[in-house]
C-alpha cells in the first residue's frame, strides 16, 4: 500500500492516507465525504513551508467553487432534476383542477336543466 495525499472539499484540509491504488478515494474522518486526490505526494507536502501550503489549500479551496467543479456539476443536476419534477407536478395539479371545473361546470348545466 502506498500513501496519497487527498483534499477534503468540505473540511478544506489535506490528508495523507494509505490505499491500494490512488483512484481507491477514501472517506474523510471528519466530514464523512469522499476526497479527491490531489497528486501532490506526502513527502512534497512535508517539505513545503506552511506559506506554500496555504497558497495550495486557497487554490484548491477556490477551483472547487468553479462552475466546472464536480461538485457544481453534480448539484446543478440534482437542481435541474428537481426543477423538472416540480414543473411536471405543477402541470398535473393544473390538469386537475381544469377537470373539475369543467365538472362542475356540468354538474350545474345538468341541474338546471
Amino acid at each position: 500500500m502506498s500513501k496519497y495525499l487527498y483534499y477534503c472539499t468540505f473540511c478544506n484540509d489535506f490528508y495523507k492516507k494509505e490505499t491500494n491504488t490512488p483512484m481507491n478515494v477514501p472517506i474523510c474522518a471528519r466530514c464523512n465525504t469522499h476526497m479527491r486526490l490531489t497528486g501532490i505526494s506526502p513527502e512534497d507536502w512535508e517539505n513545503r513551508t506552511e506559506e506554500e501550503k496555504n497558497k495550495i489549500k486557497r487554490f484548491y479551496k477556490q477551483e472547487m467553487m468553479k462552475p466546472n467543479s464536480i461538485m457544481y456539476d453534480q448539484l446543478f443536476n440534482e437542481v435541474k432534476t428537481l426543477s423538472h419534477d416540480v414543473h411536471t407536478m405543477y402541470n398535473v395539479l393544473v390538469f386537475f383542477i381544469v377537470l373539475t371545473i369543467i365538472g362542475i361546470v356540468l354538474w350545474f348545466l345538468i341541474a338546471l336543466s
